[in-house]
């Protein structure tokens, strides 16, 4: 548990409990690689001051998509007026943005995964990490790279010059030994009372899929029968942000290459699952096409709708095919990132 006397940095709702993309050495934090790329396997801090944030930095199912560039990083720090949010990826490269917190004690923004110049993090697996400061208001034992009284800022210029530096001098830092300052200089640092969350998500191409489709009545594993005059539910996965993304499904005529249901939804939580309905009342027997498009990915099945019973207006039994792709469906938004050298 964090000591009472230290200032108070969590989740929205939510007191995190556990650390990862860091490890425990005699109570000490030292960064590295998170075991698997999950961000649920590495342990706390032992003096609680490093706690785990997997809700902190909104992704969807663990991903951030590169179309959208951004992660949504919501929390609470109490007392304290600002924190410091620090996103690295496998090589090295960082983003960094100070955020303001209110009265409330909330801070809340859209970082960008971009560094100071402009360039995107690399694909991958990020290290995400919120800095605050101690009730001192200042950095570790508030010395940082020769400065004193030394702010979220001065860390935040400390790192990038030292990455800088390291480039010019082909001799580039690795996440591990940025992560590893940038704690020597906070949690670690001697009388430090300043505190920090840690996750870790995926930096990928976006994806959005067709996962199941069938009749609202059904719950269906794949693509259930479905038959004219009952309505048709559309389930998907995405890794886009429904702030700034609607997934839209066309159901298109096999025969005359019409369109002839649309639906279209911008709400999904973070599990990233997205559901649609459409109407089949009035629509003839036969193979329709269904895809969804998300502005930048696009995916189809194709679908037998089969005849109602004329003699009693219900639907009869009758089989159901479907062109869903080359590989089959696995649940999974998208591929995982290539693993080099044994590393993610």
């Amino acid at each position: 548990m964090v000591d009472d006397a230290l200032v108070a940095i969590t989740v929205v709702g939510v007191v995190a409990v556990a650390a990862t993309g860091a490890s425990v050495d005699s109570g000490r934090v030292t960064a590295r690689e998170p075991v698997g790329c999950s961000a649920s396997l590495v342990p706390v801090s032992q003096d609680g001051r490093v706690q785990s944030a997997p809700t902190v930095f909104e992704d969807i199912a663990g991903q951030v998509a590169v179309e959208d560039g951004d992660v949504r990083v919501r929390g609470v720090a109490a007392g304290v007026d600002e924190v410091l949010v620090a996103m690295l990826d496998r090589r090295g490269r960082v983003a960094t943005e100070i955020l303001d917190v209110g009265d409330d004690g909330v801070f809340e923004a859209d970082v960008a995964l971009t560094t100071a110049r402009g360039t995107s993090l690399s694909k991958g697996s990020i290290a995400a990490t919120v800095y605050s400061p101690g009730r001192d208001g200042v950095v570790g034992d508030g010395e940082v790279g020769g400065i004193t009284r030394a702010s979220l800022e001065t860390l935040d210029e400390t790192t990038r010059e030292r990455i800088r530096r390291a480039r010019a001098n082909r001799t580039a830092k690795t996440r591990e030994q940025i992560q590893d300052f940038m704690f020597e200089q906070t949690v670690n640092d001697s009388g430090s009372d300043d505190l920090a969350l840690v996750d870790t998500f995926w930096f990928v191409d976006g994806r959005t899929s067709i996962e199941t489709v069938g009749p609202v009545t059904a719950n269906p594993t794949g693509v259930d029968t479905v038959h004219v005059g009952e309505t048709l539910r559309v389930r998907g996965l995405t890794n886009r942000k429904p702030a700034d993304t609607v997934v839209t499904v066309d159901a298109v005529d096999g025969a005359t290459g019409r369109v002839v249901a649309f639906a279209a939804t911008d709400t999904w939580e973070a599990d990233g699952v997205w559901t649609v309905y459409l109407d089949t009342e009035g629509l003839e027997p036969g193979t329709y096409v269904l895809e969804s498009d998300d502005g930048d990915d696009s995916d189809r099945v194709t679908v037998r709708l089969r005849p109602r019973d004329s003699r009693n207006g219900t639907a009869r039994n009758a089989s159901v095919t479907a062109d869903i792709g080359e590989t089959p469906r696995t649940g999974r938004l998208a591929p995982e990132p290539a693993v080099e050298t044994g590393r993610c």
